[in-house]
């Protein structure tokens, strides 16, 4: 869901930098390069233990930033039970500019079976619903983002409910 970098070729070596909580994503990078990019873990053959690699929470990474385009309007939530509805303003773009991937991501951070746990959310449309159980010791909160195809609007923290 998130900007399309670079292919890699099967046996392209890549050096891994980092990943998520649960190692199902690596951030990674070409030997002598500066540019990095995550790339699912199921589709890599992996010499070592990614899981010895440093955590990398969203907070920690820049998305590469649109020089064009604001933050997101009108982002509301509302609860329905367990249920979050996270709604927002379409971002209208010019001509030539849509990435033609998932023009909006959600970062979550939610409540399962009593832990926050992390979610990343892509989404063609401007309505997402989002599970969010009761009874975790911190609060659920989340963020949203456009993308188009020089990088991702400013941030916007959702109101969670």
């Amino acid at each position: 869901m998130y900007l399309y970098l670079y292919g890699l070729l099967e046996g392209a070596n890549q050096e891994i930098i980092g990943r998520n909580d649960d190692g199902s994503w690596l951030l990674t990078r070409s030997r002598g390069d500066n540019k990095s990019c995550w790339v699912k873990a199921s589709l890599m053959d992996i010499n070592g233990d990614p899981l010895t690699a440093p955590i990398i929470h969203p907070d920690d990474y820049n998305l590469p930033k649109s020089p064009f385009y604001g933050p997101l309007t009108n982002v509301t939530a509302r609860r329905e039970g367990n249920e979050v509805i996270i709604s927002w303003s379409p971002l209208i773009l010019r001509a030539g500019d849509d990435s033609l991937q998932t023009p909006y991501v959600l970062q979550v951070w939610v409540c399962r079976n009593g832990q926050i746990v992390m979610q990343s959310i892509g989404s063609y449309q401007t309505v997402v619903s989002v599970t969010d159980e009761l009874g975790c010791s911190e609060p659920s909160r989340g963020r949203i983002t456009a993308a188009e195809k020089h990088g991702y609007t400013k941030f916007v923290e959702i109101p969670w409910p």
